[in-house]
């Protein structure tokens, strides 16, 4: 070719390896690949068509890019060239302009923001049913063990038959809302307790329901929480 080095974009790197053309060399890239260009006479020292490069790694901490050839060239080639430039990002931009199936090295950082979907009010209702859902079919196929409920304990053993103000009342203030209640299982239930907890949360073996406790038990140490609850830092 008369003019080997025309519609070439030149760069000019160090090549931080060694063999005998030196360090300072040019970087052409054009629409059919990479050419290694002494910087002195122009001499085309290899080209390398983008069929046989097999990948181009930029570091995001230092000025070097990577070019990694394909493994079934010639033996006596060699098969990564690592160059020191400023100018990284713009060879690597290029390159990838070029052949897209070198365009890995783009990160998500580097990549055009993607636009996400805002939740919407019925997103919300609809992960809520599923949750409740589910919960539900822990309950159904008799999984978890029912808790023991304080408050409904207490309003069950009184003694004076309370009016229907004072029994929402106490079923409020005792945490008993019967509305967030499905076969006996409050909505406390499925919260984080800040308390040692009374018996397993599912069924289990006796032996292994011991150890249960005791492992909720120092989740609630290395979270540290003490016996009652309370931060102990």
């Amino acid at each position: 070719m008369q003019y080997p080095l025309y519609g070439s974009t030149m760069f000019p790197v160090t090549y931080r390896g060694y063999w005998s053309y030196g360090n300072s060399l040019i970087l052409g890239i054009n629409n059919e690949g990479v050419m290694l260009i002494k910087p002195d006479d122009k001499f085309v020292i290899n080209e390398y068509r983008y069929q046989e490069v097999e990948s181009i790694l930029i570091d995001p901490s230092d000025s070097f890019i990577t070019l990694t050839l394909q493994r079934h060239l010639n033996e006596s080639n060699h098969k990564c060239f690592v160059f020191e430039t400023t100018q990284k990002n713009e060879i690597g931009s290029l390159i990838a302009s070029y052949c897209l199936n070198l365009a890995g090295w783009i990160t998500e950082n580097d990549a055009p923001p993607k636009k996400l979907k805002s939740i919407t009010n019925e997103d919300r209702i609809r992960l809520y049913h599923n949750l409740v859902n589910c919960r539900r079919a822990l309950v159904d196929n008799d999984i978890l063990r029912k808790p023991t409920d304080a408050a409904s304990n207490f309003i069950r053993n009184t003694l004076r038959r309370l009016s229907k103000h004072k029994l929402d009342k106490l079923r409020q203030e005792h945490g008993g809302d019967s509305g967030e209640t499905y076969k006996g299982f409050h909505y406390a239930f499925w919260a984080f307790s800040r308390q040692p907890l009374s018996q397993s949360i599912s069924r289990m073996p006796e032996a292994e329901e011991q150890i249960m406790l005791q492992v909720f038990q120092v989740i609630l140490t290395y979270a540290g929480l003490g016996q009652n609850g309370r931060f102990s830092w």
